[in-house]
């Protein structure tokens, strides 16, 4: 992963985004900066464990 971090930020990327579309059909995003990529990967973005369960 720090490969595709150093990778993604020689290419000018300063932002990754999730999103997800819940059963509403509301869609909704995260964005984190590319050094978080890897909390956000192995982590999540924040939502409650849940919804973790339930859309994966």
């Amino acid at each position: 992963m720090p490969q595709q971090d150093e990778e993604l930020r020689a290419q000018g990327v300063a932002l990754i985004a999730g999103s997800v579309t819940d059963l509403a059909g509301v869609t909704r995003a995260k964005y984190v900066p590319v050094r978080r990529l890897r909390a956000f990967e192995t982590v999540g973005d924040g939502r409650i464990p849940l919804v973790e369960r339930v859309l994966r």
